[in-house]
């Protein structure tokens, strides 16, 4: 709105009035200025009638009658009428009444007026019939903002944020007051957390903030808090040399996918099981020794539960040796022979020992051995079941022996009885000893302690007898003979 200056001078002048604006029209050239000169016109008296408008600066306004605007950046305009008569009162009617409108309403505020004539809604009707008067507009958010949509699922872990969103007619930046089971918490931001509280359900509430300090509706739930999982695991070989199957069983609120059920070994990264209750570790992979595996359940609200177990990989099978007792391939003539072993590994195990095919204590020597071929296993299994079986074939021969014989009496007399003993060697050696004459046999004895004797019968002749002895031997004891000789008189 332009402004409009006046001035009043002491010559003929004609006024022409028209809105907001003013025309002078110049005396005529060469005429003498007078006063009350005769034959002028008679007197005229300008009257302006001026508004001044403050608003803020970000509002537009219009301004009707007339197509006027009060534009955004300026803080105030100004409405100018001017007014001629013929007498100097001011004049009480015939001023223009204005009205202004809001042009750029700010959301979310409320345009309050002073000084207007007639408030309606955002208009303001004021009759510029003043030579000053003043109108003012002022916005004010009294607006709250929108009810907060609250984020929350019925169930929450620890680390769930539960959020809230909200929106201010002004745009504005919107604060967020919570509370939980009752209690308000310090903290204005859009989520938190219920970490620092027990398990269990809980009261949820939230209310949006504006910078007005207006507040919406509460938005409120129930949550139920859960801070902990479970897991459980079957167990595991302290020892392997393949893979093996490691069950595990975890609550039944984890999801059966890789990112909540997982495997790792020697923390080198998790990764999916190979079952949804079942790992087969992959220890044909590893190398040899010790190695730490582990699984990870993780619920579906975060809540994390991990148990390790330390397997050890062996796939080195015992060394066995056979340390003392007949080579290997060897005979021996006796029945009884001591067999010992020794057996090396890291992780020992069992140690069993078979003779001859048949399961035998492993602490003791045969004593009774049979003649013929024989064999002694050894075989050590660790607890990773690596196993060594050593053998040591060998036989046994029948010993040799060695036989004498002679009568208790050199000379007998007919009709007596001669007594022939035999004597065998080794003593040990058992069996019967025969007396014979030629194809005859006198008598038998059976050898007891090494000896062996006998007694003829009494119709011997008389002369000299020549008796031949044979020990018949044994299972272990080979034969053996021997000639003696009496005389019956």
């Amino acid at each position: 709105m332009r402004a409009v200056v006046r001035a009043l001078v002491a010559v003929p002048v004609v006024v022409v009035a028209s809105l907001g604006s003013l025309s002078v029209v110049a005396p005529t050239a060469g005429a003498a200025p007078c006063l009350d000169c005769p034959g002028d016109p008679p007197p005229s008296y300008d009257h302006v009638a001026t508004t001044t408008i403050s608003k803020p600066s970000n509002v537009a306004l219009s301004i009707s009658p007339g197509a006027l605007t009060c534009a955004s950046g300026t803080t105030s305009c100004t409405i100018q009428d001017d007014k001629v008569t013929a007498v100097p009162s001011w004049p009480a009617t015939g001023w223009t009444t204005y009205t202004l409108s809001i042009t750029s309403p700010q959301p979310g505020y409320t345009a309050f007026w002073t000084g207007c004539d007639n408030v309606s809604g955002a208009q303001c009707t004021v009759a510029n019939n003043q030579q000053s008067r003043s109108v003012s507009l002022s916005l004010a958010d009294v607006t709250a903002p929108s009810t907060p949509v609250l984020n929350a699922p019925d169930k929450v872990g620890a680390a769930t944020a539960i959020t809230a969103s909200s929106s201010d007619t002004t745009n504005g930046a919107v604060l967020y007051v919570w509370t939980v089971d009752g209690s308000p918490l310090s903290f204005t931001g859009t989520g938190i957390s219920l970490a620092a509280y027990d398990a269990g359900a809980h009261t949820v509430s939230v209310q949006a903030k504006d910078a007005a300090g207006n507040v919406s509706a509460a938005a409120t739930k129930t949550v139920t808090l859960d801070k902990s999982t479970s897991l459980a695991v079957g167990d595991t070989p302290a020892v392997t040399r393949q893979d093996f199957p490691w069950s595990f069983t975890p609550d039944s609120d984890v999801p059966n996918d890789a990112a909540h059920r997982s495997c790792d070994i020697d923390g080198l990264g998790w990764g999916a099981c190979t079952g949804a209750t079942s790992w087969l570790v992959p220890t044909s992979g590893l190398d040899e020794g010790s190695h730490v595996l582990s699984v990870r359940a993780t619920d579906d609200v975060g809540n994390v539960a991990t148990i390790a177990r330390t397997v050890v990989v062996d796939r080195t099978a015992p060394v066995v040796q056979i340390t003392s007792g007949p080579a290997e391939g060897a005979s021996v003539t006796t029945s009884a022979i001591a067999l010992t072993f020794s057996v090396s590994d890291a992780n020992p195990g069992s140690i069993t020992c078979r003779f001859d095919a048949v399961s035998a204590p492993c602490g003791t020597s045969p004593n009774n051995l049979t003649v013929g071929q024989h064999a002694f296993a050894v075989t050590a299994t660790d607890k990773a079941g690596n196993a060594t079986t050593v053998t040591r074939h060998f036989s046994v021969a029948r010993t040799r022996t060695s036989l004498t014989a002679h009568p208790s009496k050199a000379r007998t007399a007919k009709g007596h009885r001669v007594t022939l003993v035999a004597r065998v060697s080794p003593s040990a050696a058992t069996g019967t000893v025969t007396f014979k004459q030629s194809t005859k046999v006198l008598c038998r004895g059976a050898v007891r302690t090494g000896v062996a004797h006998c007694a003829t019968g009494t119709a011997l002749a008389r002369g000299l007898h020549r008796v031949r002895a044979t020990y018949a031997g044994s299972s272990r004891y080979l034969p053996a003979s021997a000639s003696t000789s009496f005389r019956i008189v």
